[in-house]
């Protein structure tokens, strides 16, 4: 999964699947921090979350957490999160554990599953099946009549200019790291092979 910790960062397009880290090495741990900046680079220090852009991930049946905002071992919590336009789905684990921050802005994600929702606020989310089919690849994307296509305006998230896969992302944007598209694609699952 992914650790963030530090100012300005945007996780978009991320695809989580079937992971199964605990603590702070689940899916997605925006953390907090024990400086405001960690200007000399050490391994000890941890530089607060501010200002962080968490858009257009997909999460799926993955166990135990599968994102996680704010760790209350350390003192300085984040600042200035969006967390938007994600898809959690699951049967089982928590969802999401929010142990602190501030400004914290949820807004358009997909919850589905039996998964616990968490202690995420009581906005900024709706639980509908988004439709998801699995391809050769084993990856789920949205079916044409996903309820996910075209949630986020044409405007909102400028940074946010392809998807998972490299395709497209013209006009409005679905939710999640899949853009359902009928074009080719350009990011392709690495192989054993490959690496």
């Amino acid at each position: 999964g992914i650790r963030s910790y530090g100012h300005d960062h945007k996780i978009i397009n991320n695809y989580f699947q079937g992971l199964s880290g605990t603590g702070s090495l689940i899916s997605l741990v925006i953390g907090s921090g024990t400086v405001e900046e960690d200007l000399n680079y050490s391994n000890s220090m941890h530089s607060r979350s501010r200002n962080v852009l968490v858009a257009f991930n997909t999460f799926y049946n993955n166990q135990n957490t599968y994102m996680r905002i704010g760790e209350n071992f350390r003192t300085l919590h984040p600042q200035n999160i969006t967390v938007a336009h994600n898809l959690l789905v699951g049967n089982s684990g928590t969802l999401v554990n929010y142990d602190e921050g501030e400004s914290i802005v949820w807004t358009k994600n997909i919850l589905y599953g039996f998964a616990y929702k968490g202690n995420m606020p009581a906005e900024g989310y709706m639980i509908i099946d988004p439709m998801l089919v699995q391809g050769t690849d084993n990856l789920y994307r949205l079916s044409p009549a996903s309820p996910a296509i075209d949630q986020a305006s044409v405007s909102s998230y400028p940074a946010v200019t392809t998807d998972m896969d490299g395709q497209g992302r013209p006009g409005s944007k679905d939710t999640g790291a899949d853009e359902h598209s009928n074009s080719a694609v350009i990011n392709n699952v690495l192989s054993a092979s490959d690496v």
